[in-house]
């Protein structure tokens, strides 16, 4: 079992809105850059090299873990004892934190070589993030 400290648990209970309207707004970009990509695709020009872009995936998947779980809690509008059925949630998304941090610094270096089929698959990921937090407020 894992311990969570009680001013980390806090904090990161608190932290959830920003995040929720922080990938509202990546939504918003991603949807204009995934434009962006097709309309250059359709000019048959080519977005840049091949490069694995698997720790950027990591991060989003951490992203996606700390949305879902954010927006279970919020769903109701507030925070309350009701959302202590939640608690086993937290383990899985620190985990999925600790992965996705580990090789952050690579991130840069990989979306600086992306290519076309790369970046579809991010901007796929980050879709599928929207639609999984926007489903888990329904919970």
């Amino acid at each position: 079992m894992i311990k969570i400290d009680e001013k980390v648990l806090d904090e990161l209970i608190h932290s959830i809105p920003r995040i929720i309207l922080a990938l509202k707004e990546i939504e918003k970009e991603v949807l204009e850059v995934r434009q962006s990509i097709l309309d250059s695709v359709e000019c048959g020009e080519r977005a840049g090299g091949v490069m694995d872009v698997k720790q950027t995936l990591e991060v989003l998947d951490a992203l996606q873990k700390v949305g879902e779980l954010g927006a279970k809690v919020f769903a109701d509008g507030k925070i309350s004892i009701s959302d202590l059925k939640y608690l086993g949630e937290i383990g899985e998304v620190i985990n999925a934190l600790k992965i996705g941090i580990e090789g952050i610094e690579l991130v840069d270096d990989e979306l600086k070589d992306i290519s076309l089929v790369e970046a579809k698959a991010v901007v796929n990921k980050v879709i599928d993030i929207v639609k999984a937090i926007k489903e888990a407020k329904n919970v």
